[in-house]
């Protein structure tokens, strides 16, 4: 399957070692966009197989470094709940992560 896959072409890229990254990187990029524990713990594992460290394959650039809701836009009825004095807690998936946002009441309230 696409472990397979991976690990084929991972071999023909054999002394790059930053194509290598490059690939693993691509590979935990969509298993971190699929929400899938499993092809994360695969790619690291394949990472660590090729003496690549953490920093190799996710640098800390491609973490998130603000609130999606800052720059993406809430539907309007959505809008609507967590800029009323209802407690509220709205989940927004961004590029790869679920992030949770209280509204002003529900961070006063805990």
């Amino acid at each position: 399957g696409t472990q397979q896959m991976l690990r084929t072409v991972l071999s023909h890229l054999n002394g790059n070692r930053q194509a290598q990254a490059m690939l693993i990187a691509e590979y935990l990029s969509v298993a971190r966009r699929t929400n899938s524990a499993e092809r994360m713990g695969r790619g690291l594992l394949l990472a660590g197989e090729l003496q690549l460290s953490v920093d190799d394959v996710l640098p800390a650039g491609q973490l998130p470094t603000h609130s999606p809701f800052e720059r993406e836009r809430m539907p309007d009825f959505i809008a609507e709940w967590f800029t009323s004095s209802e407690l509220c807690v709205t989940r927004l998936v961004s590029d790869g992560y679920i992030h949770f946002e209280p509204n002003e009441p529900m961070a006063r309230h805990f």
